[in-house]
């Protein structure tokens, strides 16, 4: 222990040089306190950034997939497709997702939330939907000049057979709340409640807050809509809620009032599903999958493709 004495004598007689080493330690050990501090705290503030921007997946239906390609070869000898084959233009098929497989999914680790979605159009009966000059002229010449399907004269869908073109874009969902035009600030509930899970099955409707004051409609009023494949089938509709969009029009909304961003319905998947017809009875378009971290993506889409 002598070299302890020895060690404390020295620093006792040499009080200047130990003040100054003593010093600098502490400035040198208090610096690394610091950055080991703000490391920590940049890397908590990354991971919760990151986990409020979220991460999401899709569940669609592959499309280059729903192009059937014919078994035999074509005849053209230019065909640079493989083994000379071409996907036949009119073998195109929208295929939906089913909800079960959807739901096995959505039961797997790491999901926050997730939302069905399944898009159509639908004709407005008891009001009028949000249009400018352009499309009234159009829609009127289209009528005179190309009639029905395939531009007969007997009137009917311009667009060819088997097409449908309404006044309204409908948006089927299981709920506003999670939809991505609602949490990103696009679109706020102004007046009413909001689309939940709760109103499956139930015909009720989010309109935007200009269409509805176009036509003086208010919340707990109700709208008939016209299926869009076959317009002697009415819906009739309670409003449930309003809603104001900052979304911007599509450039052919002129032209087509289905794209005006106020012609934008939101319903419960299931009616929308009505309007689509059987094929859609226990399907969706796409499910829509929110993480709860970005990270776990990879692993989330690997469990996924495990389901089947």
């Amino acid at each position: 222990m002598n070299f302890i004495k020895r060690a404390f004598l020295s620093t006792k007689a040499k009080k200047g040089r130990s003040f100054l080493l003593l010093l600098v330690f502490s400035v040198i050990l208090i610096f690394v306190l610091a950055g080991i501090t703000i490391q920590s705290a940049s890397n908590k503030a990354t991971e919760e950034a990151r986990k409020s921007m979220g991460g999401s997946v899709t569940l669609a239906v592959d499309r280059e997939k729903t192009l059937q390609k014919p078994t035999e070869n074509t005849d053209s000898s230019s065909a640079e497709d493989e083994g000379g084959k071409r996907p036949d233009p009119g073998s195109y098929q929208s295929t939906p997702v089913d909800l079960e497989a959807a739901k096995k999914i959505a039961a797997l680790d790491h999901v926050a939330s997730y939302n069905f979605i399944s898009t159509t159009s639908a004709g407005a009966e008891s009001f009028d939907p949000i249009t400018s000059t352009d499309t009234t002229d159009t829609t009127s010449e289209e009528s005179t000049n190309q009639g029905g399907p395939g531009g007969s004269e007997e009137g009917g869908n311009p667009f060819g057979k088997g097409n449908a073109q309404g006044d309204l874009s409908v948006m089927g969902i299981l709920s506003t709340e999670t939809l991505s035009g609602f949490t990103d600030g696009t679109n706020k509930l102004v007046e009413g409640e909001a689309i939940t899970e709760k109103d499956k099955d139930q015909n009720v409707v989010l309109l935007e807050q200009s269409l509805a004051e176009a036509n003086s409609l208010s919340v707990g009023d109700k709208v008939t809509i016209s299926n869009p494949t076959d317009s002697t089938k009415t819906y009739e509709l309670t409003i449930q809620g309003i809603y104001t969009t900052t979304a911007s029009d599509d450039a052919m909304a002129s032209n087509f009032s289905f794209l005006n961003a106020s012609n934008q319905l939101y319903v419960p998947y299931t009616f929308a599903n009505t309007l689509k017809g059987d094929t859609y009875a226990n399907a969706v378009d796409s499910v829509v999958y929110q993480l709860d971290d970005p990270e776990n993506v990879a692993n989330f889409v690997k469990a996924a493709e495990k389901t089947g």
